[in-house]
């Protein structure tokens, strides 16, 4: 609520400054220092969404979702580099065997 009350009033005092609305929305994020994203979404899950978090700021719980979703996308990135990384070293590890004697020759050594 205390936001709300904020935003109301300096919007009101950067409107008496300016009569380009467009103005008033920019300087506001730039004081702010927050970004607007627009998504489409079913409208489902936005009443779901609604309802679920009715109490809640909402800008705060997608922050954190968003959050998550970066974090979660980095540490598959990082899996797959580092898959990629291995499966490169078995691949130049391995040595093709072309017969038979090769490999009894292989699980015979070391032992008695």
């Amino acid at each position: 609520m205390a936001w709300n009350w904020w935003r109301t009033h300096n919007l009101a005092a950067l409107t008496a400054h300016s009569q380009d609305p467009r103005i008033i929305v920019e300087n506001f994020n730039k004081e702010s220092l927050m970004a607007t994203m627009n998504f489409s979404i079913p409208d489902e899950v936005k009443e779901r969404f609604n309802r679920a978090f009715a109490d809640r700021n909402k800008s705060a719980i997608v922050t954190q979702l968003l959050e998550d979703a970066i974090a979660q996308a980095e540490r598959q990135q990082r899996s797959n580099v580092a898959i990629d990384r291995i499966l490169s070293r078995l691949h130049h590890q391995r040595t093709p065997v072309d017969d038979e004697d090769a490999i009894r020759a292989v699980r015979e050594d070391g032992r008695p």
